[in-house]
């Protein structure tokens, strides 16, 4: 309900609300909007030496302002911090968020590992953005 009230702030013009199916057993505070897009992720977990500062190619499948779910070709460990940049064609530029692996787990895919990355650390300006990114109607 925050993020809905915060949206009608930032959008005044708007007067749509955005369509979102939530399930019912669906425990997320936010709804997820099904998008596929080629992201980056960054590595920037001290405890994950090996990947630190690599920039790893994944796509993601849904995303909502608290977090997305992606695949990726690189299997990660539940509680990593990662740098995620999100390209925005809404936007025009790159969307850049701190996140944190909360599950993994095997894709149907061979050799693609699908992840569950919850948004941590969101600045307001780059929440606005995430919403922009998100429920913006096509013009």
């Amino acid at each position: 309900m925050f993020w809905k009230n915060l949206f009608k702030k930032a959008f005044p013009g708007k007067q749509e609300e955005p369509v979102a199916k939530k399930a019912p057993s669906d425990r997320r505070r936010d709804p997820r909007i099904e998008e596929e897009k080629e992201i980056i992720l960054e590595v920037v977990d001290p405890q994950e030496a090996a990947m630190k500062e690599a920039e790893l190619p994944a796509r993601s499948l849904d995303i909502s302002v608290g977090g997305m779910r992606l695949e990726s070709g690189v299997e990660f460990r539940p509680e990593t911090l990662v740098r995620l940049r999100l390209p925005s064609d809404k936007l025009d530029k790159w969307i850049q968020v701190m996140g944190k692996i909360r599950w993994v787990k095997q894709a149907e895919k061979e050799k693609v590992i699908e992840l569950g990355l919850e948004f941590i650390d969101t600045p307001p300006e780059t929440v606005l953005d995430l919403m922009e990114h998100i429920y913006r109607r096509p013009s």
